[in-house]
């Protein structure tokens, strides 16, 4: 069964806020099977933003897709995240994007 969660960063150091989310991940019992390597990608719907730097993880994950969802959102919490514009920039942005047969 694959679990793939996507990475995302476009404020501060982000490479290192990636790698931080990444340790704190697997602090939550999140183990992470294989990872890609870090691409550069142009925001989408505010042109005026800065660069994301992007990775996918596969994981393993035990519990439910929603309790695996509340783990990144703590990460992103953790990582620096403010959530003052839906389409604002971001220190950390954790998707779920692929759970089992369950496109997110």
């Amino acid at each position: 069964m694959t679990i793939l969660v996507g990475l995302g960063s476009n404020l501060g150091p982000r490479r290192s806020t990636l790698e931080t989310a990444l340790r704190e991940i697997e602090r939550r019992g999140v183990h992470v099977d294989a990872r890609s390597g870090l691409y550069e990608s142009a925001p989408m719907g505010i042109p005026s933003q800065r660069p994301f730097l992007n990775a996918v993880v596969r994981v393993t994950w035990q519990d439910s897709p929603v309790e695996l969802l509340a783990a990144l959102r703590e990460v992103e919490t953790v990582c620096g995240r403010r959530r003052d514009h839906p389409d604002g920039d971001r220190t950390c942005d954790l998707d779920l994007l692929l759970f089992h047969d369950r496109i997110c």
